[in-house]
């Protein structure tokens, strides 16, 4: 007599088959690098790195300008649209320590285009002229898990 009948032998089959497609869908966490220009005045990182999983509703942000001013390695990023064409994401850095006797807030948008790995970032100082753009490209970060990482 086998040790597996049919009918487990396919809900086993089945089994591992879901785990496989149910771990596929894993956070990849991509670097992007911008140009810099000097009409951004310095609110733009050259180099941001973005956790984020299809799906989820909420990406982790490594920005170095948002490490400067908050003291935090990582910004909890709002996703705002998620197609197949694009994903983008918002975050507002708020309260900064830099800011004496001021309100400083800055919103923060970036869009990654999914077919061209191309990115836009847009960064409006509120109550100040702006907003200040950027352009770059993102590349799945191969590297060691960034510190920062809280899924690591």
């Amino acid at each position: 007599m086998p040790i597996f009948s049919r009918r487990g032998t396919f809900a086993a089959l089945l089994f591992s088959v879901f785990c496989l497609v149910a771990t596929t869908t894993v956070a990849e966490v991509k670097r992007c690098e911008f140009v810099k220009t000097e009409e951004q005045l310095g609110w733009i990182s050259q180099e941001i790195m973005v956790d984020f999983q299809d799906g989820e509703e909420e990406a982790y942000i490594g920005d170095p300008i948002a490490r400067d001013l908050l003291g935090k390695d990582v910004v909890l990023a709002r996703v705002d649209v998620d197609n197949a064409k694009r994903t983008t994401l918002v975050w507002e850095i708020k309260d900064t320590r830099k800011s004496k006797n001021q309100n400083a807030r800055f919103l923060y948008r970036l869009t990654l285009m999914k077919n061209s790995n191309k990115a836009r970032i847009t960064v409006q100082p509120l109550g100040y002229i702006g907003p200040f753009q950027g352009a770059g490209v993102c590349t799945i970060y191969k590297g060691k898990n960034p510190r920062w990482l809280p899924r690591a």
